[in-house]
């Protein structure tokens, strides 16, 4: 019999040794290039479901299958498209790599981020020792105000120092209290505070706080820093810079199809026209695509397509028709590839990617590469690490946009001030920010610094970011393929070399920058520039008797507006 203070029986599995977690792994047959590159025929439906359920210890989460049967990236008939989502232990995916089949591609399941402002966590490096003996807890009180000094509730603030951070939200009364510790003989480096609409946020440098009183933190709203917000705000500065508010009478967007693949889509008066989308996030409600818990979608989808009237917010394409394809939160590579199907089966024209990966995924590679030769363009977010262009936008089939800011239009002492860098400046005020992603894969730049647009529950909120450059780009190539000639005639075919006449025309009408190609690609594109060309109101075509491919245009008619078909772009 064993006593009270005997130790208690031992696990019959030594933890040490045990299993590695289970993780989700993409598994697909090679297509298209990825095929050819490797000399191989890709696996039928039925072979590829065979190898799948033989995979040992492995338990099959899902199964994308495509709605069409027809793929302009086939090589071979009845080729599989589907991709299965598998979960498994690392062992076993090892085993299972070091004898993988060349026709079989199998990589682990990423997660998405979207490419919104880094903020204030970026900046702050996680703590690689223990500060137990020497630190000293310190705790801040802190009050927010808004706009009549009112209380401001869930804002969230954040402190640091020497590489230590504390955070926390306003509760009712709008207060907070904050503690961490610190280094002896060391003071507050930052500190930052934001709330969720309707107000720029603040970011200081060795603020002034105090430890003995509550330290009062007045954030300045919207309708006080905008003259005749929000009733008599017709147009961000990123939409007048890139010539949008001297063509509005004329160009719409009307009778593209553009797909946001964001948080879904929120509540608000401007965004009433629409009304269809997709929720891929695993979530067992299909239907909530028009839910944006984050805001993050809601706000791409307020510069791209926002309706206002009488002086309200208009987008680059109030009158297109929009696919809302909701990927986030928990968004994933699997999540990504349905987004990217879905696309392809509506038919989309032009689809925003305010999102990305640092590591490649080949699989979504193969879909991208799909969709672009089945019509539909991808605009993509650089990224916001300050360092290499991420995934997609680094994908050769992509246009990968990186951010530019104005400094007329950035605010003292918030954190997108602490972005701008004197020596990555024009002369006039633009700026590359600190944040963007930057590299040889960048096409073009857009305003993503101080970005106001639309919020769930009928609000607005600045945010910065590529994830905000992004949709200018897709706005401006929603309107080139609505009321531009060459999309109508030479190149209304949906096909690679459709999509790559937009993304040349988006460069061409660029104004290069003065900070280099790296971090700003061919430059800014600018509506002006090819304006003269548009068509004002979409007119009926007939149909192209597709007896020869068009001819390779001239320097002087590509001076024009209207890109060379065949140019490859870096």
């Amino acid at each position: 019999m064993k006593n009270d203070n005997s130790p208690p029986e031992a696990n019959n599995q030594n933890v040490l040794f045990a299993p590695k977690n289970k993780k989700r792994y993409l598994v697909a047959s090679k297509r298209g290039n990825f095929a050819l590159q490797s000399g191989i025929q890709p696996l039928q439906s039925h072979e590829l479901k065979r190898f799948v359920e033989t995979i040992p210890n492995a338990n099959i989460v899902k199964t994308i299958k495509p709605n069409t049967t027809f793929s302009p990236q086939s090589i071979s008939p009845n080729e599989t498209k589907e991709v299965h989502v598998v979960e498994m232990g690392t062992d076993d995916c090892a085993s299972l790599l070091s004898n993988l089949p060349p026709h079989i591609h199998v990589e682990e399941e990423q997660t998405l981020d979207y490419m919104d402002s880094v903020g204030v966590q970026a900046q702050i490096p996680a703590r690689r020792y223990s500060l137990a003996k020497v630190a000293t807890q310190i705790t801040y009180e802190f009050l927010v105000l808004g706009e009549g000094d009112i209380p401001l509730t869930g804002v969230e603030i954040q402190i640091s120092s020497a590489g230590t951070m504390a955070s926390g939200s306003t509760n009712s009364k709008g207060m907070a209290k904050l503690s961490l510790k610190t280094m002896p003989n060391s003071h507050i480096d930052t500190v930052f505070a934001k709330a969720k609409t309707m107000y720029w946020d603040v970011y200081v440098d060795n603020p002034a706080l105090t430890k003995d009183s509550v330290n009062v933190i007045r954030l300045s709203s919207l309708a006080e820093t905008i003259p005749g917000f929000p009733n008599d705000f017709r147009y961000g500065w990123g939409q007048k810079l890139m010539g949008l508010a001297d063509q509005e009478s004329r160009l719409t967007g009307k009778g593209v199809k553009i797909a946001i693949i964001d948080s879904g889509l929120g509540t608000h008066e401007l965004l009433n026209h629409v009304t269809r989308g997709y929720n891929v996030t695993g979530s067992d409600d299909v239907k909530v695509w028009n839910v944006d818990t984050i805001g993050h979608g809601t706000h791409v989808a307020g510069m791209i397509t926002a309706n206002g009237e009488n002086g309200q917010l208009r987008g680059f394409c109030p009158e297109a028709e929009i696919i809302v394809v909701k990927v986030f939160p928990g968004g994933t590579t699997s999540a990504l590839v349905e987004a990217i199907k879905i696309c392809m089966e509506e038919n989309v024209d032009v689809a925003n990617l305010s999102l990305g990966t640092p590591n490649v995924s080949p699989i979504v590679e193969q879909h991208i590469e799909e969709a672009s030769m089945s019509g539909v363009a991808m605009v993509v977010a650089a990224g916001n690490s300050g360092g290499p262009v991420q995934f997609p936008a680094n994908s050769a089939n992509t246009l990968a946009v990186s951010a530019i800011g104005a400094t007329t239009e950035v605010r003292e002492n918030t954190w997108d001030a602490s972005q701008v860098n004197p020596e990555l400046m024009t002369t006039t005020g633009i700026f590359s920010p600190r944040f963007t992603s930057f590299g040889p894969q960048v096409n073009v730049s857009a305003p993503g610094v101080s970005i106001v647009s639309t919020g769930p529950d009928n609000t607005y909120f600045p945010d910065s970011g590529t994830s905000m450059s992004a949709p200018h780009i897709t706005g401006l190539a929603g309107l080139l393929l609505a009321h531009h000639p060459i999309f109508k005639n030479e190149c209304k075919a949906r096909d690679y070399n459709r999509v790559r006449a937009l993304f040349n025309m988006l460069c061409e009408t660029s104004c290069p920058l003065q900070f280099g190609s790296e971090r700003s690609g061919f430059g800014l594109p600018n509506l002006q520039t090819v304006a003269p060309l548009l068509i004002p109101t979409p007119e009926k075509t007939t149909k192209s008797n597709g007896a020869s491919p068009p001819p390779k245009m001239s320097n002087s008619v590509a001076q024009q507006g209207v890109p060379p078909y065949y140019y490859v772009m870096q």
